[in-house]
């Protein structure tokens, strides 16, 4: 099956959604880094298994919303990890 190619444009939206929305997060819990692997690790699977409910639902505001969280849980850990947060940093 070949895929349809996902245009330039859409791609800058996503990145721009995930941007705001690490803002709101920020705005709403802080900056406060998540310190350690296992905390990344719970609060990505957390935002997985959301995702997998919205999947369920078969809505898909609900499951843009969940691929959302996740890409705001996954750069937000880096983050952390790179900031030190995690005991070491590259």
């Amino acid at each position: 099956m070949d895929r349809p190619e996902v245009a330039e444009v859409w791609l800058r939206w996503a990145m721009n959604a995930v941007e705001a929305m690490l803002k709101k997060r920020l705005e709403e819990k802080g900056d406060g880094a998540l310190i350690s692997y296992h905390e990344i690790l719970g609060v990505v699977t957390e935002e997985y298994h959301e995702l997998c409910g919205a999947v369920e639902s078969n809505r898909e505001p609900a499951i843009k919303d969940e691929i959302l969280d996740l890409a705001v849980a996954a750069v937000f850990g880096l983050a952390s990890i790179q900031s030190g947060a995690c005991g070491w940093r590259t």
